[in-house]
């Protein structure tokens, strides 16, 4: 909430308003008209007593009051952090606690890193409050006050903030109250971001019903308001309203200046309703054309002319930066390359003719028009000179002793070269069969003897653009090769590296790469001091779209002490939380990543082990078997049927087993890799002798034990190609 804030009562014709406003002045602060009758409670708060706790809160300090409550630096005894407090002032609304909590708790669940996070709600001797995040930092109005900001960053920021709304109003909660006072720049680490705060107006949209409201009430801050909260028209406000606020931020950002200033509020209001704002390249020299037209389309009096959505303007803005972008891109590298043309290295071209006189004129001209060039007077020794030099371009006579233009082609073709090589053929043959012969050894042109040297230089260039692209091209696999590279060592971090401390239990794994993203998964986490799970889990593809795949399931198969973790089940009024069985585990992933493209899916095997019981439940879906060795005794596969996630989105259920486990008993989960393996002759390694070699390696310690299964696979896999990761995961109670 920002500082300040004011109520002011009554309607625009009445003489209690502001008489003298300016661009900072009262009405930049939080305004209620309540229709043609004050409203309830008066004029704003100018003291609340400040609490010195509010439930587990100790408060420290007020750090704003406005017509909506106060808002205080709070300190939260059980988790050790600052908090903000914010404390509404519930005796100005008609409304029960209830209705209160529930709208509060709407509030929580925007999870958005552009918006402030709601840690808790609650009532305390009949005090409602709302506890969030306490953000380190500066609000808009004072940051563009103390920075000098170029229209890019302006325009970054805006869409920053409009990504934040189109996330809230699509679970249908608008702000209201949009302004640099309500947008706290926080640093992120990598920069500064704007975080959206005080969705006190939104609360009000459903919960803090007022009779005002019912009757018409003017609600926001003047300045931002659009003209339907002027008009007092609530049953219009919708996320179109913040867009339209949004705007006169990016107005004011850009020029300094607000869109519609007055000397006092009924004119002001007015204006809003019927004046047009000046077009901001007017007065802002150097401001593109398409970022006026956002601007203006964002502050549209008519709510169809607006953005149609918060997501839609930010989608414009950030098309213009990635479009001025590439323009700098494209005049840096126009620059760079006009810089460096005179010392660029010339294209090298290899000249295979026996006939002297052909190599001389070919060689003149070639070197007049800044080639380097190697001329042979015979195939065999433009090969010695292939094999030595990297050539761009290669232009070979059809007909030579030794070894024939054709051959030479072929000895080409045949290399290991990095990038591309261009070759010409010289020839006095002109038949259709004779150019066919040429294109199948390998030859991308023909010249036809006698030719015109303009004929050959047009030729050159064909080649030479089309061998630039092939290095451009070369290029850009590696730094994709490369990037792929450290993106998979990411993704190997998130594989457990030190086994945890687990009462009774002992653990070893294994996990051999194939050198792909996605690909195999796997960790042991505890969920409480009686409680430990272990999953394994593979998904389908590679690449980009797998890695991404893999690191977001990496992050909700957490320890339950991370709040993004889904094996254990919050509530919105109990702090502690409940772990959730391995079927739940997989119809909550089922519901999250059922939704993927159709070719993103993932096998996974999970299992909860109660320490105390010593009771293991799990479930599957589409994952290998689970292998069972009970102590003394045969392992053997404990299946469950089910599809993968993502195969089946919609009402899947997941079957649940449970075995009781004595000391000496063995669990293995493991990924296709192991029994899908293949040798040199196409056989695969398969679950019997799988079974068969957890049985032989029985009497050995776990960790030998799964080190051998490892080392006996690679060596009856052979020279194989390795296609799939392969993952093992073994547990032992003792």
């Amino acid at each position: 909430m920002d500082q300040g804030k004011t109520k002011l009562d009554g309607n625009p014709e009445k003489s209690n308003i502001p008489e003298s406003i300016s661009d900072d002045g009262d009405l930049n602060e939080t305004v209620v008209h309540a229709g043609s009758e004050p409203a309830e409670g008066g004029g704003g708060p100018t003291h609340i007593e400040m609490p010195s706790a509010i439930g587990r809160y100790d408060i420290r300090s007020q750090l704003g009051i406005g017509g909506f409550g106060a808002v205080y630096l709070g300190y939260d005894r059980k988790l050790d952090r600052k908090v903000a407090v914010k404390v509404p002032l519930l005796q100005r609304v008609r409304h029960s606690e209830q209705a209160f909590l529930q709208e509060a708790r709407k509030l929580a669940q925007l999870t958005h890193p552009g918006i402030v996070t709601v840690h808790d709600v609650g009532v305390e001797n009949s005090i409602c409050y709302i506890v969030s995040e306490y953000l380190e930092g500066t609000d808009l109005k004072t940051w563009m006050r103390d920075n000098e900001l170029p229209w890019q960053e302006s325009a970054a920021t805006v869409a920053a903030i409009a990504e934040a709304l189109a996330f809230a109003h699509a679970r249908n909660t608008v702000h209201r109250d949009v302004k640099p006072a309500n947008i706290i720049m926080t640093d992120r680490g990598d920069g500064f971001a704007p975080v959206l705060v005080d969705f006190g107006l939104a609360l009000s949209e459903a919960s803090l019903r007022t009779k005002a409201d019912k009757r018409g009430a003017v609600v926001g801050t003047p300045h931002y308001m659009a003209p339907e909260q002027v008009r007092g028209q609530g049953h219009r406000i919708d996320g179109r309203t913040d867009v339209y606020a949004l705007g006169v931020i990016l107005y004011r950002m850009l020029s300094g200046r607000l869109p519609f200033v007055a000397s006092d509020q009924k004119e002001l209001l007015q204006s809003i309703v019927s004046d047009e704002p000046r077009p901001l390249r007017q007065f802002v020299r150097g401001l593109p054309r398409e970022l006026e037209r956002i601007c203006l389309k964002a502050i549209a009096k008519k709510l169809s002319d607006r953005y149609t959505t918060a997501g839609d303007l930010a989608q414009d803005l950030r098309n213009l930066l990635r479009d001025e972008q590439n323009r700098k891109q494209r005049a840096s590298a126009t620059v760079t390359a006009q810089d460096k043309a005179g010392s660029r290295e010339p294209t090298k071209i290899l000249i295979a003719d026996d006939h002297e006189l052909s190599r001389f004129k070919l060689q003149s001209d070639l070197e007049k028009w800044g080639y380097e060039v190697n001329v042979a007077e015979d195939g065999e020794q433009a090969w010695e000179y292939f094999q030595k030099n990297e050539y761009s371009i290669v232009i070979t006579d059809w007909m030579m002793p030794k070894l024939s233009g054709l051959e030479l082609v072929r000895m080409i073709r045949g290399s290991e070269q990095s990038n591309y090589v261009y070759v010409i053929m010289l020839t006095a043959r002109a038949e259709k069969h004779d150019i066919v012969a040429g294109m199948g050894a390998g030859a991308d042109d023909f010249l036809t003897k006698p030719f015109h040297r303009d004929e050959l230089q047009v030729r050159l260039r064909a080649g030479i653009r089309i061998t630039n692209l092939n290095r451009q091209l070369n290029a850009t696999n590696k730094r994709l090769l490369s990037s792929q590279t450290a993106a998979a060592e990411m993704q190997k971090s998130f594989l457990p590296t030190v086994k945890p401390r687990i009462k009774d239990c002992n653990l070893a794994w294994s996990h051999v790469s194939c050198g792909r993203l996605g690909g195999d998964l796997f960790n042991v986490v505890s969920l409480d001091d009686e409680h430990v799970g272990l999953y394994m889990l593979d998904v389908n593809g590679e690449g980009i779209p797998a890695a991404l795949l893999a690191t977001g399931l990496s992050r909700v198969m957490s320890p339950a002490s991370d709040p993004a973790s889904l094996l254990v089940e919050r509530s919105d009024t109990d702090a502690n939380a409940s772990i959730r069985q391995p079927a739940d585990v997989l119809k909550e992933l089922n519901r999250r990543f059922g939704a993927q493209d159709e070719r993103q899916f993932f096998s996974i095997a999970y299992g909860l082990l109660d320490l105390n019981s010593r009771e293991l439940q799990f479930s599957s879906a589409g994952h290998p078997p689970l292998l069972y060795q009970r102590s003394g005794a045969s392992p053997s596969m404990l299946n469950i049927d089910g599809f993968p996630i993502g195969i089946d989105a919609e009402g899947q259920e997941f079957q649940q087993q449970s075995i009781s486990l004595r000391p000496g008993d063995r669990i293995l989960l493991y990924s296709d890799g192991l029994p899908d393996a293949m040798n040199g002759e196409g056989e695969v390694f398969g679950a019997a002798r799988l079974l068969e070699s957890m049985e032989t390696l029985s009497r050995e310690l776990l960790d030998h034990a799964v080190e051998s299964l490892t080392q006996e696979l690679a060596d009856w896999r052979g020279e194989a190609e390795f296609t799939s990761d392969v993952s093992i995961l073994a547990l032992e109670l003792q």
